[in-house]
C-alpha cells in the first residue's frame, strides 16, 4: 500500500509538473520580443543640398524599443544609421535617381524592409553647389548684420556661433555629395578653405584690440583664397563665375574733390557710392592703437558708404583704401583707431538694402608728407577704382 501511495503521489508530481508546464507555456510565448515591423511612408527630399530619407515608425515595436534604423540608397547600397526617424545619406551620386529602403532594429534583431521610397533624382552637382551656397549667402548676410549690431560680449558670441554654423552648413552639403571626378580636388580645397575662415572670422572678433587687427590682416588674406578656390570649383562644374572682368576697362576716371560721390562695383556687379567727406590731419589714434612711429603721425580718411541698388554689398574700408602722399608713395591703412569716428567693425561694412555706414580708415605718414589724393575700390586688382584730390 505503502508502495502504491508513493506510485500514485510520484504520478500525481509528474501529472503536476506536466500541467503546470503547459500553462507556463503559453505565457512565454505571449511575452517573447520579436523583431519589429517594417518602417512606413519611406520618402526623400533635398534638403539644403543634402539628401535626406524620412520614414514613420513601424506599427509594432516588437516588444521592445527599436534600437535604431538603417536606410538603403539603392542601387548604390550606400547606408546612413540613425535612432529617428530621418537621416541623411551621403556620397550619392550628383544627378542619379535613387529609391531607398528603410530597417528598424531592436533587442531581437531586425525587422523586414519598408517598401521603397519613389525614386529620388539627387539634384545634379551645379544645382547641389548653388543650393549650398545660396544658403550661406543668405544666412552670412543676416548674421554680419546681428554681428555689427551686437550690444554686448555674450551677444556677439551668440551671432558669432551663428555665423561659424552657417559656414559648417555650407561644408556639409559639400562633403555628402559625390562630385565629378574633375571637381574633387577643388571642393576639398574650398570646404578647407571655408574651414578656416570660419575659425579665423570667430578668432578675430574675439581678440583684443592689440592683436585683432593681425588677425583680421589674416583673414582678408584667407578671403582671398577662398575666392579663388571657389573660382575654381565653378570653372569645373561649368558654373558662371562671381569673379568678373573690371568694370572699367579704359583708364581710370579724373580725380575729383573730397565731398564728391563717386560709385565702385563688387564681383556680381552690385554698386556702392563711396564719399571721402573729409581728410583729418592729424589724427588722434583711438583706444588700444598706440603711439605713431617715430618721424611718423597718424592722418584719417572719413568715408561714407551707401548702398544705392537696395541689394547686398559688403568689404574691409581697411584694405578698399589707400592715400598717395606728396612723396609719390602709396599708403596702407595703419588698421588702427581714430578717436576722431569709428573704423566702421575693424574696416569691415555690410550694407542690406539703402543703407549707409560712416566711418574713418587710419594711416601713418611721414611727418614731412601730406596726403595728395585718397583711393578705393572694394577689390584691388580686379575691379574698378575711384579717386579723390585732396
Amino acid at each position: 500500500m505503502q508502495r502504491s501511495v508513493r506510485r500514485l503521489g510520484l504520478r500525481a508530481s509528474v501529472v503536476l509538473v506536466t500541467i503546470c508546464a503547459t500553462t507556463l507555456i503559453p505565457v512565454v510565448l505571449a511575452g517573447a520580443t520579436t523583431p519589429p515591423g517594417a518602417p512606413q511612408g519611406v520618402r526623400a527630399a533635398e534638403v539644403a543640398g543634402l539628401v535626406e530619407v524620412r520614414w514613420s515608425p513601424p506599427a509594432s515595436n516588437g516588444g521592445a524599443s527599436v534600437r535604431r534604423y538603417v536606410a538603403t540608397a539603392h542601387p548604390s547600397n550606400v547606408t546612413c544609421v540613425t535612432t529617428t526617424t530621418s537621416c541623411v545619406v551621403s556620397h550619392l551620386t550628383l544627378g542619379a535617381s535613387y529609391s531607398f529602403t528603410v530597417v528598424a532594429q531592436n533587442a531581437a534583431g531586425t525587422g523586414a524592409p519598408s517598401a521603397p521610397s519613389g525614386r529620388f533624382r539627387v539634384p545634379s552637382a551645379k544645382a547641389t553647389f548653388l543650393s549650398a551656397a545660396t544658403a550661406l549667402n543668405l544666412a552670412l548676410a543676416t548674421d554680419q548684420q546681428a554681428i555689427n549690431g551686437a550690444s554686448t560680449v555674450a551677444q556677439l558670441s551668440a551671432d558669432l556661433a551663428k555665423y561659424k554654423h552657417a559656414y559648417e552648413a555650407f561644408t556639409s552639403a559639400l562633403s555628402h555629395a559625390k562630385w565629378p571626378s574633375a571637381a574633387r580636388t577643388n571642393v576639398a580645397g574650398l570646404e578647407a578653405d571655408v574651414d578656416t575662415l570660419a575659425t579665423g572670422t570667430v578668432n578675430a572678433y574675439e581678440a583684443s584690440a592689440s592683436t585683432a587687427a593681425t588677425l583680421f590682416d589674416t583673414l582678408q588674406v584667407d578671403d582671398n583664397k577662398e575666392i579663388e578656390v571657389d573660382a575654381l570649383v565653378r570653372t569645373d562644374l561649368g558654373l558662371p563665375q562671381l569673379i568678373i572682368d573690371p568694370i572699367n576697362t579704359a583708364s581710370p576716371p579724373a580725380p575729383t574733390s573730397l565731398g564728391t560721390t563717386d560709385t565702385v562695383h563688387d564681383f556680381t556687379g552690385n554698386s556702392l557710392s563711396v564719399t571721402v567727406t573729409q581728410v583729418i590731419d592729424p589724427a588722434t589714434a583711438g583706444a588700444g592703437s598706440g603711439l605713431a612711429d617715430a618721424g611718423f603721425r597718424f592722418v584719417a580718411v572719413e568715408l561714407t558708404l551707401a548702398d544705392p541698388g537696395g541689394g547686398e554689398v559688403e568689404g574691409d574700408a581697411n584694405f578698399s583704401t589707400t592715400v598717395v602722399g606728396t612723396d609719390g608713395q602709396t599708403y596702407s591703412a595703419d588698421f588702427g583707431t581714430a578717436s576722431e569716428c569709428t573704423n566702421f567693425v575693424f574696416g569691415l561694412f555690410t550694407l542690406l538694402g539703402n543703407t549707409n555706414s560712416t566711418g574713418c580708415v587710419l594711416f601713418q605718414l611721414p611727418s614731412a608728407v601730406s596726403v595728395q589724393s585718397v583711393d578705393f575700390t572694394l577689390a584691388p586688382g580686379y575691379l574698378d577704382t575711384v579717386d579723390w584730390e585732396n
